[in-house]
């Protein structure tokens, strides 16, 4: 497996370089309302920090921005809107990795994001672990990839859905460490979580702040992160590849796109006010608290990752035979 390591490492220093003065270009940009789309209903990741940046643009950009959620389509209305706006930095997209670099591999859609849509900045990372219920053995993720491969098939993982980042990253997990062990869906991942804790499966991949709370009264134990580095949300939890499967990192995030030919003097405008709005200590502390972590970026940093992600994500699909309906 290709690792997203070296592409997602440098994101967050980037995002100190790009926070300097916008393009000459740029100057009479926001010239009326600021729409950032969230293609998912209230009250999730996506739609805290788009809500939390455009109280920040409203104030230093002089215009009035606005959130719209728009959730129909499993986040495919919120996307072509997107696309089809006009290209002039007025219409922006906030959204998870998944309808990026996911949902193109699900079904036919009427645009291409890897085309259709223009890099802003990476906004925030979402960690995620692999855990298992506290009374199994392994203390280790080594120790439990080695218990599995000697219970081949026997043994169940809970997901927070078929065909979500978290199955396809506990199905990049298995490929990467040769284990078997059967995904069984959950509808979201509070529950897959629980379902984890209360021992109706073995182990769950899922994000932390849905696992912590479990690991803290001892129902679980998060073996590893599954993130290219540990995260401060907890710093003592080491990453798969320090723990057992060398090379392995994917990330979970979250990132402002726009529609494809919006200037590249606008697109370095709105991401310098990005990167100064998420080094804004009110706004980490916002994020933090919900178990985000801001992490802004270049435009090209983020632009690579996304194609390593629609790579990865599409053969594992094709090899783990994945259906999404």
């Amino acid at each position: 497996m290709r690792s997203f390591r070296h592409a997602i490492l440098p994101l967050v220093a980037a995002g100190a370089i790009i926070a300097g003065a916008a393009p000459a270009g740029a100057q009479s940009y926001p010239s009326k309302v600021i729409h950032i789309i969230v293609p998912f209903a209230p009250g999730g990741s996506a739609d805290l920090i788009a809500r939390t940046i455009a109280a920040k643009f409203s104030d230093s950009l002089g215009q009035q921005t606005i959130v719209e959620n728009r959730p129909a389509g499993g986040g495919q209305l919120g996307v072509e809107m997107t696309v089809n706006a006009a290209p002039d930095g007025h219409t922006l997209l906030v959204t998870p990795n998944g309808t990026i670099t996911i949902t193109r591999h699900a079904r036919q859609l009427p645009y291409d994001t890897a085309k259709d849509l223009a890099p802003v900045s990476m906004l925030a990372t979402i960690p995620a672990g692999v855990a298992v219920n506290d009374k199994l053995p392994p203390k280790t993720l080594a120790d439990f990839i080695k218990y599995v491969k000697e219970r081949p098939g026997q043994l169940n993982y809970a997901i927070p859905t078929i065909g979500t980042h978290m199955h396809l990253t506990g199905e990049l997990l298995k490929a990467a460490s040769g284990m078997n062990i059967v995904a069984v869906p959950y509808k979201g991942t509070g529950p897959a979580a629980a379902a984890l804790a209360g021992g109706e499966v073995q182990a769950g991949v899922a994000d932390l702040a849905s696992l912590l709370p479990h690991a803290s009264r001892g129902a679980i134990r998060i073996l590893a992160v599954t993130d290219p580095k540990r995260t401060s949300t907890a710093p003592n939890i080491p990453t798969a590849a320090e723990a057992g499967v060398p090379g392995f990192g994917v990330q979970a995030w979250i990132g402002m796109f726009a529609p494809a030919k919006t200037p590249p003097a606008i697109i370095a405008r709105v991401n310098s006010e990005v990167a100064k709005a998420l080094n804004m200590p009110d706004v980490r502390e916002i994020l933090t608290k919900a178990g985000v972590e801001p992490a802004p970026s270049t435009p090209d940093a983020l632009a690579g990752v996304v194609r390593d992600q629609i790579d990865n994500f599409g053969k594992v699909i094709k090899q783990a035979n994945i259906r999404f309906d």
